[in-house]
């Protein structure tokens, strides 16, 4: 029979540099290859879309490239005009089919949103808009049903004003086309971000968009029912000058941010509808360094991740964050002074199933030539940066005894306990929701767990404790 053992030495477990494996994805002697994003298969694969330049042809052209270590494939999507925009998105679907979307000018004065599917083995683009507006800009997202999403920004020529809108595809349709946001001005606008909520339609539909003021602000609608007219609400979560959100969510719903504020400071923020909390979690260090256009990411545990480039005296690397030892820290993936590494506009940094980060930039070869490069980290990134607090340290007197966890709150609060194996791999949540102010005893069952070292984490009331305990038989 097993027992558990209190473990009473308070420890820490350090989370070492994370070591990223890099290869060159395109080898083009005469063609450059620029501005990158990813999506990840579920079997860890990867789909990386880019902008291509023939130098012989002198034409441009958007390619996808399929693959993993070592074994790549591109395939091309679409000839695209020399002003075409340089914002494209992917996605990928369960079945590891693609979709992607991006805008190119159909003639001097209109611009158009084009999509494009490989369930066919080859990409064969059609025009979603097809009018006579200037529309930009696309994001495109799949629901868990494979179903793809669409944001993108039309232009209202020469009042120099933006609007924001939503549709979903229908084969080759663009359904329900929507606007989401009043107009405002072209100057404040610095990118957006789309997630969808629920795991079945209706869908609740979230953009984080950079609108009025160059203020961060959040539009959305929720899933009442099939049949219910859907309206979009909008809410400003901050009053500081912001750039670039990249958002997700996780599994309980809640939704994970972050952005730059004018580029001295990268920021993440957590929360839902009227209830955000947002703290600094990279600051520029230097007057000669700036950081920005951040991407976050949620490895299998629900715990966010950071990438964003860092500019070095007009020198541009990329720089990886996160906070699973209870604080932001920050480390270079890429240090190249001299040159630049630069990736595309909308993701650029993703985490696979089993918790590895994938990242894909620009960079060029020795012959001066732009190509795309993959940095995989070589371990999940989901770390070992688990820290076990005496009970007299931490407000929340978490300990265990016996084989229960013991704990006191001190107002009603919402709350999570959830049990993680020695590598700092979430193994199950052992108890949620919201509990009343006083002491608590939770029974823990170690009946499927295998000998070893475990954490017990809770939140709640905005702080966390950890203790650790060791199953032996």
């Amino acid at each position: 029979m097993k027992r558990i053992a209190l473990i009473l030495l308070a420890a820490v477990l350090l989370l070492p540099a994370v070591q990223w494996e890099t290869e060159q994805v395109t080898n083009e002697r005469w063609a450059d290859s620029y501005e990158p994003v990813i999506a990840v298969a579920p079997d860890g694969s990867v789909r990386i879309l880019f902008n291509q330049w023939d130098n012989n042809e002198e034409r441009l052209y958007l390619k996808v490239a399929y693959g993993s270590a070592g074994d790549w494939v591109i395939k091309d999507v679409a000839q695209v005009s020399e002003e075409a925009s340089m914002f494209y998105s992917i996605d990928v679907d369960a079945e590891g089919n693609t979709s992607l979307a991006y805008s190119d000018w159909t003639s001097m004065e209109n611009s158009d949103i084009f999509y494009a599917t490989d369930e066919g083995g080859v990409f064969s683009p059609t025009n979603l808009t097809n009018d006579v507006d200037i529309q930009m800009c696309p994001m495109l997202r799949l629901d868990t049903q494979g179903t793809p999403h669409l944001i993108f920004i039309e232009l209202l020529e020469g009042e120099g004003v933006v609007q924001i809108y939503y549709g979903w595809i229908s084969g080759t349709s663009l359904v329900d086309k929507e606007p989401v946001t009043d107009t405002f001005s072209l100057w404040d606008f610095y990118g957006y971000d789309l997630v969808l909520s629920g795991n079945e339609a209706p869908f609740g539909r979230h953009v984080f968009y950079i609108g009025e003021g160059g203020y961060l602000w959040h539009a959305y609608t929720l899933p009442i029912s099939a049949t219910s007219p859907q309206f979009w609400a909008q809410e400003a979560i901050n009053d500081i000058p912001s750039e670039y959100p990249s958002a997700r969510i996780d599994a309980s719903g809640t939704i994970h941010i972050a952005y730059d504020a004018d580029e001295t400071s990268i920021h993440y923020v957590t929360g839902d509808i009227g209830n955000w909390h947002d703290e600094i979690a990279v600051l520029a260090d230097t007057e000669t360094t700036w950081v920005f256009a951040p991407r976050i990411d949620l490895d299998p545990n629900g715990d966010p991740h950071l990438v964003w480039i860092k500019s070095v005296n007009d020198w541009y690397d990329l720089a990886y964050g996160n906070k699973l030892s209870g604080s932001w820290m920050s480390e270079d993936i890429t240090d190249t002074p001299d040159e630049d590494e630069y990736p595309g506009y909308d993701r650029y940094f993703a985490i696979d199933a089993a918790g590895y980060g994938h990242v894909v930039y620009d960079f060029p070869d020795t012959n001066y030539m732009w190509q795309i490069y993959h940095a995989k980290s070589t371990e999940p990134l989901t770390g070992s940066a688990i820290a076990e607090q005496p009970a007299s340290s931490n407000p929340l007197n978490l300990e265990i005894r016996g084989s229960s966890v013991h704990f006191s709150l001190q107002v009603t609060s919402p709350l999570r306990l959830d049990l993680y194996d020695a590598l700092g791999r979430r193994v199950t949540c052992i108890a949620s929701g919201t509990y009343a102010a006083g002491e608590h005893s939770i029974p823990i069952n170690s009946t499927d767990l295998s000998a070893g070292v475990y954490f017990i984490r809770m939140e709640a009331g905005g702080y966390s404790a950890c203790a650790k305990f060791v199953v032996t038989h």
